[in-house]
């Protein structure tokens, strides 16, 4: 990670970070900066650790480009720490990242504005033992494929295949 000569402004693109998602965050951070490279800007490759608020304070970028993913870059978290900061930022801002994160506020704002969403329903935690056997009274054979996502979180957890039962694709949520 460091700093590269251009001309243009300086932007710090922010990655990593300490998400499930930190790996993935890397690659498109690392992505996006040679992108902006290729467009004359000083970038400066920023890992979001705890000391994001320092680091961002010592280097004094223009505009930060918000490669994070997951918890804490794009829940409305950082988007508030930059806001806090001053420093102008890419992408969404503060509460429409938090409402984006949360798949249950989410779809009910996109249902109630009249667009169309697959069906869906919560089950807590404890539920996802009995998600295999039965869901909203229907065996699994009849329900259909089926994408568990956890309700805040970004990304998938599990893909579960109605006519098999068979787990497609799964991810650890902590």
């Amino acid at each position: 990670m460091g700093i590269s000569s251009g001309k243009g402004p300086r932007v710090a693109v922010l990655m990593g970070g300490h998400s499930l998602e930190r790996e993935v965050s890397l690659v498109s951070g690392q992505a996006c900066s040679a992108a902006l490279r290729g467009k004359e800007f000083q970038v400066i490759e920023l890992d979001a650790g705890r000391d994001v608020v320092q680091r961002l304070s010592e280097l004094r970028p223009d505009v930060v480009f918000n490669a994070l993913h997951g918890r804490w870059g794009e829940d409305g978290s950082i988007q508030g720490l930059l806001e806090w900061l001053r420093i102008p930022y890419t992408h969404s801002g503060v509460m429409a990242s938090a409402l984006a994160m949360d798949k249950q506020r989410s779809k009910h704002i996109f249902s109630n504005s009249g667009l169309p969403t697959a069906p869906g329903f919560m089950i807590e935690k404890s539920g996802l033992l009995r998600i295999s056997l039965e869901i909203e009274g229907k065996k699994v054979a009849e329900a259909g494929p089926l994408l568990i996502q956890a309700g805040k979180i970004a990304g998938f957890w599990g893909d579960l295949h109605g006519q098999t039962g068979e787990t497609v694709g799964t991810n650890t949520i902590e």
